[in-house]
Order: C-alpha cells, then sequence, then structure tokens
C-alpha cells in the first residue's frame, strides 16, 4: 500500500494519539500498534508539518513515508 496526501490528511484528522501502522500489508489508522509495524503517529506529523498543510507539503510528507515503509520491508 502507497501513502498519499490524503492519507496525510487523515492522520491529521484524526483524533489525538492515532497511529498509522503497517498490519498485514495494509496501513492501518488506529490507537493500539500491537502485531503492527508503527509507520508514524499523528503527534509525529503535526509536529514535522506545523500548520502547513498545504499539497505540496503533504505529497513531500507521504513521499517520505513511503520511502521509510520501502526501507522497513513492510
Amino acid at each position: 500500500m502507497t501513502m498519499t496526501s490524503d492519507t496525510v490528511r487523515g492522520v491529521l484528522d484524526a483524533p489525538d494519539g492515532t497511529l498509522l501502522v503497517m498490519r498485514d500489508g495494509e496501513l492501518t489508522m488506529t490507537d493500539d500498534d500491537s502485531g503492527a509495524v508503527l509507520v508514524t503517529t499523528k503527534a509525529a506529523l503535526v509536529e514535522q508539518l506545523g500548520d502547513d498543510r498545504s499539497p505540496e507539503r503533504l505529497e513531500t510528507a507521504a513521499t517520505a513515508l513511503n520511502d521509510m515503509i520501502d526501507k522497513l520491508g513492510a
């Protein structure tokens, strides 16, 4: 599964404490990362992006997360 700017926006719009994990080959938003590979958290994305939710920044974040997912082999 590939991260998109819409996925990043979804995590940012999710409740505080939301985690984005890879479980059984699928990206899932959850508050429980047991049995999954942690991709990122809402808090980490908020810290990274601040108030800038422009399409370009969301796409840049999605690209960076895709690179990380590839390196994790998830």
